[in-house]
C-alpha cells in the first residue's frame, strides 16, 4: 500500500491521506541501480529498471549554459532500461538532458556497428593516405577525386 497526500480539491484547501494498492514488486535486473523490485511505484509502468548512465563528453561541442548561471559540457548518454512488462531491457540512447530514444538489444547493436563502420573507415583510409585521421582530404584523396582532370588515370612518370 501507498500513501498519498493530495489535495482534494473541495474548496477546503485541505491535504488527505489517501492510500492505494501499490503493485507487487518486480523481479529487478541484476544491474538495476534500485534492485528493489520497486515497490512504492503507484503505477506498474513505474516500476522500471535503470542500470547506471554512461556518458561521452564532446569536446568539441560548446557548453551548455543554464538559467541559474552554471555550465555543463555536452555529452552523449546511455544506459540500460527495461519496464516491468518488457521481456528484455532496452538501451536509451540520448544527447543532454533532452529526450532520447530506446533501441532494442539488438537495434542498439546494429548502431555501434555502424559507427564503429565509420570509425574504421576513416582509420582505413588514413592508412592510405587519402585523408588523416581527423577526416581532412590528404594529397592522395584530391587526386582521386572527381573534380581533378586526371581522375581515374594512372599516373605516368
Amino acid at each position: 500500500m501507498t500513501n498519498r497526500m493530495e489535495n482534494d480539491h473541495d474548496g477546503d484547501d485541505q491535504m488527505t491521506a489517501h492510500t492505494w494498492p501499490s503493485p507487487a514488486p518486480v523481479s529487478c535486473q541484476p544491474w538495476c541501480e534500485a534492485g528493489d523490485g520497486h515497490p512504492n511505484m503507484r503505477l506498474r509502468e513505474d516500476q522500471c529498471c535503470f542500470s547506471v548512465e554512461h556518458r561521452v563528453q564532446l569536446s568539441l561541442e560548446p557548453t551548455e549554459m543554464f538559467g541559474e548561471g552554471s555550465t555543463e559540457q555536452q555529452y552523449l548518454n546511455t544506459y540500460l532500461m527495461r519496464s516491468a512488462d518488457d521481456k528484455e531491457p532496452r538501451v536509451f540512447i540520448g544527447y543532454n538532458e533532452a529526450p532520447g530514444r530506446p533501441a532494442t538489444m539488438n537495434e542498439a547493436r546494429e548502431f555501434a556497428h555502424k559507427i564503429l563502420a565509420l570509425i574504421g573507415d576513416v582509420e582505413a583510409q588514413a592508412r592510405r593516405g587519402e585523408m588523416d585521421a581527423t577526416g581532412q582530404v590528404g594529397p592522395r584523396a584530391a587526386s582521386k577525386s572527381p573534380a581533378n582532370p586526371g581522375f581515374g588515370k594512372k599516373a605516368t612518370g
